[in-house]
């Protein structure tokens, strides 16, 4: 089975380069099964994603969007909406809460813009996920499963605890299951919170 995935080679490495977003290249994936494995390859996956394609200094996050079949059909960071909008003064708070886009909704936006796939029972790989207003488009795309990563979510500050905790009671009533993971990822960086940690 194909999997369509942003700027991996064919053994599966990123490749070292900050682009823009172009649509995804094709790369053979042979796993059908969603196994540890798999998770932990789809959020490295997501965990590159953000390193790369982030605008935010403070806080990188990434996500992946996997259709019923196993292919890639989205991916997306937290990152402004245009170009022209990244700028000093739209990096820091509070201009950012208004001007940045969430990783879970870029990656449904992505793959509106670059597949044809039904998101219909879709699953997003998105190590750090969600707050109110990601939970309600991920619900409402049609997303089935959440896949998280513990030991990300167990950084979660205090002053973004209520929102995740909500997030997570909206897509539990939407039906969305939330599978949480937990084990290194390995062979990535990420900037959570201010600070960069080896997941």
């Amino acid at each position: 089975m194909c999997m369509l995935c942003w700027g991996f080679d064919s053994s599966h490495r990123l490749q070292n380069r900050k682009t823009t977003m172009n649509k995804p290249e094709i790369v053979e994936i042979t796993e059908r099964s969603l196994s540890p494995f798999d998770c932990r390859e789809m959020l490295m996956m997501a965990y590159y994603q953000a390193k790369n394609f982030s605008d935010d200094p403070n806080t990188k996050v990434g996500a992946i969007l996997v259709n019923p079949k196993g292919m890639v059909i989205g991916a997306g960071a937290n990152r402004m909406s245009h170009v022209s909008l990244v700028t000093p003064e739209n990096l820091q708070a509070p201009a950012k809460y208004k001007l940045i886009e969430h990783a879970e909704r870029d990656a449904i936006y992505s793959a509106a813009r670059w597949t044809r796939d039904m998101l219909e029972g879709s699953i997003m790989f998105a190590f750090y996920a969600c707050c109110a207003d990601c939970a309600r488009a991920i619900g409402l795309a049609g997303v089935k499963t959440l896949v998280i990563h513990k030991e990300c979510m167990d950084k979660t500050p205090e002053r973004w605890a209520e929102h995740v905790t909500v997030g997570h009671d909206i897509l539990r009533r939407m039906g969305v299951e939330i599978v949480e993971w937990s084990g290194k990822i390995g062979d990535c960086e990420n900037t959570f919170d201010g600070k960069v940690w080896y997941p």
